[in-house]
């Protein structure tokens, strides 16, 4: 019990963060400190993709000395309140 509301927690606060920024990382999602397992953060990150007109981005965060990727979960198009902002 106490991992679903974990969970929903963190899908609830991912999902603000993304419709304000009309983006967010995975590592900002694994950052939340009440995320306890990798398998919450791809629940959340699965239920953002289908809950929201998003897509996962993948891109570059260094180069040297080992090629490091990270995930970006961004919004197809922008909530009205952003497209007067």
């Amino acid at each position: 019990m106490k991992n679903i509301l974990e969970t929903k927690l963190a899908l609830n606060i991912s999902a603000a963060i993304l419709l304000k920024k009309g983006q967010i990382s995975t590592m900002d999602i694994r950052s939340l400190p009440f995320l306890s397992r990798d398998f919450n953060v791809s629940v959340v990150v699965n239920s953002l993709l289908r809950l929201y007109d998003a897509e996962l981005i993948c891109h570059k965060i260094s180069s040297k000395p080992f090629l490091k990727w990270g995930e970006t979960i961004r919004l197809k198009r922008k909530p009205p309140e952003q497209l007067t902002q």
